[in-house]
């Protein structure tokens, strides 16, 4: 896919840079709540709000992206999933590194 197509759309993405944004600020929430190691009331607080911000995330981004599919915006729903990847990767990583 070429940056002329990309930058050629009729229509602007607005669903894809919503679905960005989402991703950015669950991601911010998963890397603050997992980031610091508690006693184990702290570690079940810390794994229900990575979870909920994870869920109510992910709800979005599937809704977002195939919303953009549908719309055609390129990368639309690629960005979405991606996302998603993105937060259980981290949450495996920070979990393997420091629990």
């Amino acid at each position: 896919m070429s940056i002329e197509k990309t930058l050629s759309q009729r229509r602007a993405p607005v669903f894809t840079v919503t679905s960005l944004v989402v991703t950015l600020l669950v991601e911010a929430v998963v890397v603050a709540e997992c980031s610091h190691p508690g006693d184990e009331w702290a570690k079940m607080g810390t794994g229900i709000i990575t979870l909920f911000a994870m869920s109510v995330g992910a709800f979005v981004n599937v809704i977002v992206g195939v919303v953009a599919f549908a719309r055609r915006e390129n990368w639309g729903f690629l960005i979405a999933v991606t996302g998603i990847a993105l937060w259980v990767v981290t949450v495996w990583g920070i979990t393997k590194l420091w629990y």
